[in-house]
């Protein structure tokens, strides 16, 4: 057999550093530069927080920590961008404007799920994506932290948080507002109320204890 000429190995060798190169830059390989870089975000957006995980979801980055004793789960696309970080929330622990805002479309205290909620931190703000049980109108419902409805998806849609993209701003003045009286219904202020006072009993409870 011939042996390969000079020129044949070296262009060989030059294609092989491209590759390793571009593959280095690509989404789902995670370089050593990228996980300094998104350590740091981590540590300065949770001081003092402990990365317990890490995978790749379809190219997405999935990245779990532990952060003054909560588990949370940070998620980054493609790109390494961060996007939002999600981590669950009890009923009795939602803020008081939350529930209002639930309470006047109709929803009261007990149709609201009371383990499968969750805080959603994103570069936008926070929100409540609060799991409602009911005959009709079930789902998600994603509310901002002013305690305006932004959303509302199905189990499947929602799909643990893990989006791609949302912009819940461009929903907040359009879709809600104009049709709140739509969604509101005739017992809507006294399912207000009921959802009002059982809130403020839920938390005297726990107070005394």
């Amino acid at each position: 057999m011939r042996p390969a000429s000079f020129s044949n190995i070296t262009i060989s060798l030059i294609l092989f550093a491209a590759s390793s190169i571009w593959a280095d830059d690509r989404p789902d390989n995670f370089s050593h530069h990228n996980r300094e870089n998104t350590d740091r975000f981590i540590h300065d957006r949770y001081s003092g927080c402990r990365i317990l995980d890490r995978d790749r979801d379809d190219g997405r980055l999935e990245i779990k920590i532990n952060h003054r004793g909560v588990e949370k789960v940070l998620l980054f696309n493609p790109t390494n961008q961060w996007e939002r970080t999600i981590w669950e929330i009890r009923r009795e622990q939602l803020p008081k404007q939350i529930v209002r805002a639930l309470s006047d479309i109709g929803f009261s205290f007990r149709n609201l799920d009371d383990n499968d909620n969750m805080i959603v931190d994103t570069p936008m703000g926070r929100f409540y994506a609060v799991q409602v049980d009911t005959d009709r109108r079930d789902g998600i419902y994603v509310i901002s932290e002013n305690g305006m409805i932004v959303h509302r998806y199905t189990d499947d849609s929602w799909n643990d948080g893990r989006l791609r993209g949302d912009n819940w701003k461009r929903d907040w003045r359009d879709r809600w507002e104009k049709n709140k009286q739509k969604y509101k219904g005739d017992d809507g202020e006294d399912r207000f109320d009921e959802g009002d006072d059982e809130w403020d009993d839920r938390h005297k409870v726990r107070r005394k204890r």
